[in-house]
């Protein structure tokens, strides 16, 4: 699985729900996102599948949204990019 770098699009539904861009190339899919939330900060992890191994894969790069509902407002609390690799 690949960590990768996102952007925020969106913030709603009284700052619960979370919008962001990430991109994918050939071979590689959304596998899941992960937040972990505390009182000051929400980290956002996005991780992609590689399949790649093995394979001849196209040669092109997308952007995709993801949603992610948070169990609190994010308020003043901190958005932070969880490490990628990309």
């Amino acid at each position: 699985m690949l960590s990768v770098p996102w952007t925020l699009v969106a913030l709603s539904d009284g700052d619960r729900r979370v919008t962001v861009r990430y991109d994918v190339a050939g071979c590689t899919e959304l596998s899941h996102v992960i937040i972990h939330q505390t009182k000051t900060s929400v980290v956002v992890e996005v991780l992609l599948d590689d399949h790649r191994a093995g394979r001849l894969c196209p040669a092109y790069t997308t952007s995709r949204l993801a949603i992610v509902r948070l169990a609190l407002p994010l308020g003043s609390r901190a958005l932070i990019h969880a490490r990628s690799a990309g």
